[in-house]
């Protein structure tokens, strides 16, 4: 019984604790003893158990059942999707309607098993089903952002998420959107790698600086944006995608590698694209010391 609830992060449901030889009785002698701590009908913490996101989305599924599955924000917090707080949301067929407080319940048409996995002790969706969940959610540049993170952490492909919508009913919501940014990425790529890259051409446009191009290969190297005519190369140094010593060492190959082919490297930080201002300064700078010594 107590590797069980270990397994899930404290938490046990009514049936579990019947197939390890406790009966109603004993059950209820341990909650009013407080040894068990009910989080919903069925469905138990045990004493002393860490409260966690976690904790609360497996308490969730359990009292749902076993047709439910972690999705939309919840997913996509556990696959660590930049800026998704966490929320505790599940999914589950239409035909039931069971009601938890502090839980966002989603009654879907379909779900069919290869939208989803296991990860652990959670069932939740898959990045593309999620993808298309959070459709409607996160609009705009939001959407934008969240697909372009996906295809560039490698978490899914575009033909995934291709065939993920084929499974869902032809006119859900936020499938327009969704269609037409992929259509914009053909080859499966993202047109950023990171919210902080969107934030930098953002920054460029606001500017009316032009000539630049964002995802430009050189040397084998991705610039993140890039102006060719200037050789310079606007690198953004993420801390999430930077901070291990082999990402490291990959950035200083690429540095190099570019600086042989001619090119200048201009690294951005968070801090720099909070203060816009001065990285404008830097960049047309960098552009017009170009412009000189073409003189």
């Amino acid at each position: 019984m107590l590797h069980v609830a270990e397994y899930q992060k404290g938490v046990i449901s009514r049936a579990q604790l019947h197939k390890a030889g406790l009966s109603d009785n004993q059950i209820g002698r341990r909650v009013a003893s407080e040894t068990f701590v009910r989080l919903h009908a069925g469905v138990f913490a045990i004493a002393g158990s860490p409260d966690s996101f976690e904790r609360r989305l497996i308490a969730a599924l359990l009292a749902v059942g076993p047709e439910a599955v972690a999705s939309h924000r919840a997913a996509a917090f556990l696959y660590r999707f930049d800026g998704v707080r966490a929320r505790v949301e599940i999914s589950l067929p239409h035909r039931k309607r069971p009601r938890l407080r502090g839980v966002v319940i989603h009654r879907v048409a379909s779900l069919p098993r290869e939208h989803t996995h296991q990860r652990g002790p959670i069932r939740l969706t898959s990045v593309a089903r999620t993808i298309c969940d959070v459709a409607p959610i996160y609009r705009g540049k939001g959407l934008e952002s969240f697909l372009d993170e996906a295809l560039a952490r490698r978490l899914v492909t575009r033909g995934e998420i291709l065939a993920t919508m084929g499974g869902m009913p032809a006119n859900f919501e936020g499938a327009g959107m969704l269609r037409a940014l992929l259509d914009d990425r053909p080859e499966g790529r993202a047109r950023v790698e990171s919210p902080l890259e969107q934030e930098l051409q953002e920054l460029l446009r606001t500017a009316k600086i032009t000539g630049w191009t964002p995802q430009h290969v050189v040397a084998g190297c991705r610039i993140d944006v890039a102006f060719p005519e200037a050789s310079l190369a606007v690198q953004v140094d993420s801390f999430r995608h930077h901070s291990s010593r082999s990402d490291w060492a990959r950035d200083h190959r690429r540095h190099a590698a570019l600086v042989q082919a001619g090119w200048r490297v201009l690294p951005v930080t968070l801090e720099d694209l909070r203060e816009g201002d001065h990285l404008v300064a830097r960049i047309r700078s960098a552009l017009g010391t170009f412009s000189t010594a073409r003189r």
